[in-house]
């Protein structure tokens, strides 16, 4: 489903920023044809690319797509006729998100044991997972849209979000 959507996104990522493949090449240290292929789907995009640009251009796009396509799951950059990734727009969508997703959460009752789930209720755990998934995929693009036009660092704020993890015991180091 989302093969090839990474390729267009780093040609698209790379065409930005205004660079040739060769210059590309040589900020990765590879060559031109491993770009080429890259951008084509022949090859897929590469962690190093997915870094270079988040890290070198704060472009996150390239990094969501590419780890959608990997896994298959989460949905890269939203990209359909009827997205508008304003900042402004993105900001209405993930609290609208959010919002949809704390009211599918409250309306779940977990406290019996799975199996012991009643049909209306396990109908109401699936979807609350959907509007949870909702909210993340709004909040991801949130996150990297303000990072983007901000000129706030992508790669930074995940370093600073995972230290405040580890410091709070929610992850080791």
């Amino acid at each position: 489903m989302l093969n090839g959507r990474s390729a267009s996104e780093v040609r698209s990522a790379r065409k930005e920023t205004g660079m040739t493949q060769l210059a590309l090449s040589m900020d990765l240290h590879t060559s031109r044809e491993a770009v080429s292929k890259q951008e084509n789907g022949e090859y897929r995009v590469q962690p190093d690319m997915v870094k270079y640009f988040a890290e070198s251009h704060n472009n996150p796009f390239v990094g969501m797509t590419a780890a959608a396509e990997y896994t298959g799951w989460g949905s890269g950059r939203l990209d359909g006729d009827d997205i508008d990734l304003h900042r402004s727009s993105v900001k209405c969508k993930a609290q609208e998100e959010l919002q949809e997703a704390l009211i599918a959460i409250n309306k779940t009752n977990l406290v019996n044991h799975p199996r012991k789930v009643e049909p209306f209720q396990f109908n109401d755990v699936k979807e609350s997972v959907i509007q949870a998934m909702d909210a993340i995929i709004a909040l991801n693009h949130y996150i990297a849209v303000i990072c983007k036009e901000y000129s706030i660092s992508w790669a930074e704020m995940w370093l600073t979000h995972r230290k405040k993890l580890i410091s709070r015991g929610y992850m080791k180091g």
